[in-house]
């Protein structure tokens, strides 16, 4: 079972807000967690929300084609940094492919490399599933 876990620890900057959105494991999923970005970062640069939105887009339909378990998104931001992680209760492992291009899918963690500041995987402590997180800077300059 997946949930909404504390904010990370360690952290230097000061956390001004942090939410979490458990989304069931059902093919509308994608959608759900697209929908939950826009609200949650409603008021942040359009090019921030555009492209968090894009990337959650691209690591939900992952949990949904891949680990098939539910997925919780948490948003946390700074005063200059916006930091998501979409959790999940799946086993497998997270490798970006490299499909050549008549292939139609293989190319999400692609995206999210190409877009994000900074992206990785973290497995839970229980070793019941992973993280994907990534970083964007809240300045607009984004596709």
């Amino acid at each position: 079972m997946v949930g909404c876990g504390a904010a990370r620890p360690g952290t230097l900057h000061v956390l001004l807000q942090s939410q979490c959105h458990l989304i069931r494991n059902t093919p509308a999923a994608p959608a759900v967690a697209r929908r939950y970005v826009r609200e949650a970062l409603a008021g942040q640069p359009d090019g921030v929300v555009d492209t968090a939105t894009l990337i959650v887009s691209e690591l939900a339909t992952n949990c949904v084609r891949h680990a098939h378990t539910d997925l919780a998104v948490t948003i946390e931001r700074t005063n200059g940094q916006l930091h998501v992680d979409i959790a999940d209760a799946g086993t497998g492992q997270v490798t970006p492919r490299h499909p050549d291009p008549t292939e139609v899918t293989g190319r999400g963690l692609r995206i999210v490399e190409e877009l994000s500041d900074a992206w990785g995987v973290r497995e839970h402590a229980d070793g019941e599933g992973k993280s994907v997180w990534f970083e964007l800077s809240l300045a607009e300059k984004r596709f």
